[in-house]
């Protein structure tokens, strides 16, 4: 740099002799000084651990980034895809938490975890509830995911329990929406994080909501690293199941159906029983109708379906029999269900009828959907 300097100078030298001076021919360039030596490079200092970014996350306190753990000081972040996390190690954790403590642990998100060790006692190692962040852990339906970590996963026996409740509106106590037994031979590996998942049906005027996991003692150290409340966004919710030649003798009688056209409900729907039970709470369609290939046999023919909830008719439609076959009524209707509420189909008729036959088009149906809450 000391080169360049002087350089300079001895052009603002020249230019101020030269003044006023007749321009002459062009001289030739000088040489060009060599430049100065480079400094060297300095060494590149150590990648940034987990536990580094975290610090730098923790410092910001308005920053939302769940992958990291990160979140502002009330204990939990909200994001549009992520839901919302709590981390274990810090509030809010409800009263209700009474075994197990902090530890150190650099694979969990945060750095620490709560963690049971093998002799600790039994009982709730974790929760958290709408009444401790004073506003709802969620105002619907809500996929509940627990970080978890065993030391050793030999053991077949249930180690903890994790689980989802909810004071309803109108109640006083907490009920069971949702739970889960884990075991560590559930643990693909030893001493590694694992998520669980579980549908908690929540609703926006719970009085009161918990996510919660409680601990069993004797069988291996267990930690919690953090809880994701995410809402549910559930597809299409529906059944639809047809009889293609059932008997049903006169009077009511409960509408049984043989075959199935789609279930998404799984067990919901009991094809030995023809029952459906709900579950989770909200607004249900249910629709049938169809095709009977008895032939009327008198005046009097009248036949009717009907919808039953919990044993109780709920709605009826009707009609009468036409020779030599007829169309079944159809009836649609939309009802609010809560969990474990069932529905079933009865069909009344003054003679013995078959409902649906194995022609193409041509059986009795009943379909069923979820519409929401």
């Amino acid at each position: 740099m000391s080169q360049v300097r002087s350089g300079w100078s001895a052009v603002v030298v020249c230019l101020v002799a030269c003044a006023g001076c007749v321009k002459g021919e062009k001289g030739d360039l000088g040489p060009q000084g060599d430049p100065g030596p480079q400094g060297e490079r300095g060494a590149q200092g150590p990648s940034p651990t987990p536990a580094d970014i975290q610090q730098a996350v923790s410092a910001m306190p308005n920053l939302d980034v769940p992958s990291l753990g990160g979140r502002p000081a009330s204990g939990y972040v909200d994001t549009l895809t992520g839901g919302r996390v709590y981390e274990a190690e810090k509030p809010p954790l409800n009263a209700a938490a009474t075994v197990g403590s902090v530890a150190d642990d650099a694979t969990a998100s945060g750095g620490k975890a709560r963690q049971a060790l093998f002799g600790s006692a039994s009982g709730s190692l974790y929760a958290v509830a709408s009444s401790d962040i004073t506003e709802p852990l969620s105002s619907g339906p809500a996929t509940v995911e627990f970080r978890l970590k065993v030391l050793t996963n030999a053991s077949a026996t249930n180690v903890a329990t994790a689980g989802c409740s909810a004071i309803r509106a109108g109640g006083s106590d907490f009920a069971v929406l949702a739970q889960r037994s884990v075991a560590p031979s559930q643990f693909p590996a030893a001493n590694g994080w694992q998520s669980y998942r579980l549908d908690c049906d929540f609703a926006p005027d719970d009085v009161n909501q918990m996510v919660w996991v409680d601990y069993v003692t004797g069988i291996t150290d267990f930690s919690i690293d953090r809880v994701r409340v995410s809402p549910l966004v559930r597809g299409f919710q529906g059944f639809s199941v047809y009889a293609t030649g059932t008997a049903k003798a006169v009077a009511w009688g409960q509408a049984t159906f043989n075959a199935v056209k789609f279930n998404t409900f799984g067990n919901a729907y009991d094809s030995a029983t023809s029952r459906f039970t709900a579950p989770f709470g909200g607004y249900y369609r249910f629709s049938m109708g169809g095709y009977s290939p008895t032939a009327t046999s008198g005046v009097d023919s009248r036949v009717a379906v009907a919808l039953v909830t919990n044993g109780v008719f709920d709605s009826v439609s009707g009609g009468q029999q036409s020779s030599p076959d007829s169309p079944m009524p159809c009836h649609i209707q939309v009802v609010h269900l809560d969990p474990g509420d069932t529905v079933s189909v009865y069909v009344f008729s003054t003679m013995a009828l078959t409902l649906g036959s194995s022609t193409a088009g041509h059986g009795f149906w009943l379909q069923g959907e979820y519409l929401g809450r």
